[in-house]
């Protein structure tokens, strides 16, 4: 076992761990070992009483769940009290035998018995997902998974203004946009088939089935989490992978500009209050989005160069967060006015607006081994046509939901209740209620460790679904894995109530279902941690997938009866200071077997792979990212040379500096995006914005 560290665990059933004093000045401490297998042991540790003199420890407080470091976690032990930097480290004086106590918005309370003279590393469960309630390992990658993560803060250096920019830059991720909206794919998975979390909420919007994260500032974040393949146990929607989202807790202040009127400026500040810390922010953001691009369809039958018209966005949020030693409180709010573009050669929407609202709240009560959660989330869509303003049309989901989490017998177990809500123009209300329950458990067998577990869904409308999973990974330095498991994703409010009656008969839609996903992989650790690689194959299978064809009048969705993705991809990292080398590449093939037709599904990259390279000298930092993907079909039809979009690769160039003004930190950035001014449709007849820059200021107080 790796990084295993000696701790006991204070649970609401469990006694804490007390010293017995001894004859020989030697103290008895029973404790709790925790090591990368998950497995919880019981153990009688002798350590001498001059051991127990406080000394300066390090913690380092992580997400159970993603595996990324938790900042402005509160760790207290006795009377001293500090919060976790960026990295989730803390560094304060205790003893062994001493008690700390670890809080955090979004997570259940932990408190903790120190028992050893090395780094505590203590992982933090959200209360969506009760995890064991520490893991200690060297590891920060959630079990047997090929995943990757990174900071707001590395976002900021590569002068990335947003979370669209920094998540498309990540490892294996697909960006598809046609009207401003921040959508990703995973493995060859559409949208609607990655569910995106934000501290273990999801994001995803029951109408639509999509999680536009395009008005989550980043000020708002502290890292990004991308986990691709199946989840059974994050429930509906993870059909191929998930993207979690950690929120930050560190006071922030920045300001950017960039091309085409491009303006943002974001902050939070930490308050504390009694015994309860807050946290609060809010962000704007503007851009005129008026970008030349190549007319490749026009009416008059040739290339001309045009301006994009009716591409510009307004954004204003607001966010909240509260934590007390056993509760806590997340708020988060948007408001947002998009033009409504049109394709190339369209012009006939260049005046129609998107307005888009967003509220979401959530809060519970945490144990040390239970954790009780409630919120609601509502998002309401205008849509004003001035030209015709009698398809002028609006809509609003209402999603409350409330959840339980207990572990007991070594078992955690979880139940949830929910509903979905759908009000709009031509629309009859249409509510949908849904249940679940699940129970993971984990395990060792000598130099392995794995996790397995079922979760059951029950959603109005559809026979109740079992997704069970079962993932085993080797615990050395060369740590073979396999996963395997299924998934669902039910049809959106929109596939069922929108699209149905554009057919000449409505007819009802199967939930989609995962029948296999299985990846095998091997992660390494060369050269002290330096190198990091990982290489995986996987396959999916999908029956009932739901895909859009032409109806009678217009597009809407059916059920195809298979689909099938295999692929392998591989990542590595070097680390050899001053020089940070990420490497990582993909090859995927995926298709759809509708009747006796093979067809390939849309907007899927046969090949796709990136590097980037970062270099720093004193306090400047400077970056170099080059990335593409290869040809990929537009529309669900025998594959030619009129169904494929061609191959298009990116450079972006990027620089840093680190100052001081007043003693505050401050972070300089600047960047090119797309330096070469590749021309490319990430939507066919959509065009995507070419070279652009971006300059940036950000205050860490």
């Amino acid at each position: 076992m790796i990084g295993i560290v000696h701790l006991a665990v204070i649970m609401g059933a469990m006694q804490s761990p007390t010293p017995v004093a001894s004859r020989d000045r030697t103290m008895l401490v029973q404790t709790m070992i925790v090591s990368r297998d998950r497995t919880m042991l019981v153990q009688a540790t002798i350590v001498s009483r001059d051991s127990t003199l406080p000394a300066p420890r390090v913690v380092v407080v992580r997400d159970a769940g993603t595996g990324a470091p938790v900042a402005g976690a509160r760790v207290r032990s006795g009377a001293e009290e500090q919060r976790a930097s960026a990295d989730g480290i803390v560094r304060m004086k205790v003893a062994v035998g001493d008690s700390i106590v670890i809080a955090r918005v979004g997570y259940a309370r932990l408190v903790l018995a120190v028992s050893t003279s090395d780094t505590i590393t203590a992982w933090l469960s959200p209360p969506m997902r009760l995890l064991p309630v520490v893991q200690t390992m060297a590891a920060t990658e959630p079990l047997a998974r090929n995943s990757s993560t990174r900071s707001v803060t590395s976002a900021r250096e590569m002068a990335q203004p947003s979370l669209a920019a920094l998540v498309a830059s990540m490892p294996g991720v697909g960006s598809r946009s046609a009207r401003g909206e921040a959508t990703w794919q995973l493995r060859g998975a559409r949208a609607e088939q990655v569910l995106v979390t934000l501290d273990g909420v999801p994001l995803n919007d029951p109408a639509t089935g999509i999680a536009d994260a395009s008005d989550l500032p980043l000020a708002a974040l502290g890292s990004v989490r991308v986990m691709p393949g199946a989840d059974g146990a994050a429930g509906g929607g993870a059909v191929g992978g998930t993207i979690a989202l950690t929120s930050g807790d560190a006071p922030v202040f920045s300001m950017s500009s960039g091309a085409f009127g491009t303006r943002t400026v974001e902050g939070a500040t930490t308050l504390a209050l009694g015994g309860t810390r807050l946290r609060v922010g809010a962000a704007w953001h503007e851009a005129r989005n008026d970008f030349p691009f190549i007319n490749t369809d026009g009416a008059a039958g040739s290339d001309t160069v045009e301006r994009r018209v009716n591409n510009d966005e307004r954004r204003v949020s607001l966010f909240a967060a509260a934590t007390a030693d056993a509760a806590w409180l997340t708020a988060f709010a948007s408001s947002g006015d998009r033009g409504l573009v049109g394709p190339m050669n369209v012009r006939s929407s260049d005046h129609d607006r998107a307005l888009t609202d967003r509220l979401s709240l959530r809060g519970g009560l945490g144990g040390g081994n239970w954790t009780l959660a409630a919120g609601v989330r509502t998002l309401g869509m205008r849509y004003d046509n001035p030209s015709a303003p009698t398809l002028d049309t609006e809509a609003r989901t209402v999603s409350p939901e409330a959840d339980l989490g207990v572990r007991a017998w070594s078992v955690s177990w979880r139940a949830g209740v929910g509903a979905d809500r759908l009000t709009g123009t031509n629309l009859e209300d249409a509510t949908r209620v849904r249940g679940w329950a699940a129970a993971e458990r984990a395990f060792a067998l000598r130099s392995w460790r794995g996790t397995a577990g079922v979760r059951l869904d029950a959603i109005q409308g559809a026979a109740p679904m079992a997704s069970p999973w079962l993932a085993i990974e080797g615990t050395g330095d060369v740590a073979p894995y396999v996963r395997v498991g299924q998934a669902f994703r039910a049809p959106t409010l929109y596939d069922l109530y929108f699209a149905a009656p554009q057919r000449l008969t409505a007819r009802s839609l199967r939930p989609e279902r995962t029948q296999l996903d299985a990846e095998v992989g091997v992660r390494a650790r060369l050269a002290s941690d330096a190198v990091t690689m990982t290489a995986a194959a996987f396959t999916r299978t999908v029956d009932d997938a739901i895909i859009w064809f032409p109806g009678n009048f217009t597009w809407s969705p059916s059920n195809v009866g298979r689909e099938r993705t295999v692929g392998a991809e591989v990542n590595a990292q070097v680390s050899l200071r001053p020089l940070t080398l990420t490497l990582w590449g993909a090859a995927t093939d995926a298709e759809l077997e509708a009747g006796n037709l093979t067809l390939p599904t849309p907007y899927v990259p046969d090949l796709a792979g990136g590097l980037s390279a970062a270099w720093r000298a004193g306090r400047s930092t400077y970056t170099i990212s080059a990335r593409g993907i290869g040809s990929r079909a537009f529309t669900a039809a025998p594959v030619s040379a009129a169904t494929l979009l061609p191959p298009v690769g990116w450079l972006d160039l990027a620089w840093s500096r680190t100052l001081t003004l007043a003693g505050t930190p401050m972070l300089v950035a600047a960047g090119v995006t797309n330096a070469l001014d590749a021309r490319w449709e990430s939507v066919r007849r959509f065009p995507s914005v070419g070279r652009a820059w971006t300059i940036s200021l950000t205050l860490s107080p």
